[in-house]
């Protein structure tokens, strides 16, 4: 099996891979909430 060189290694660990939106409940509330999304990755 090849080595990977450190250099090429991922350095960010994916948590979520579909980014999370705003519930009808907080669009409700917060009209501005529609264009958010939050994507979580962990550094490593």
């Amino acid at each position: 099996m090849p080595q990977i060189p450190d250099s090429l290694k991922p350095t960010l660990k994916i948590i979520s891979r579909k980014p999370i939106v705003a519930t009808d409940k907080e669009l409700e509330e917060n009209n501005r909430s529609h264009s958010a999304k939050l994507r979580v990755a962990e550094k490593l």
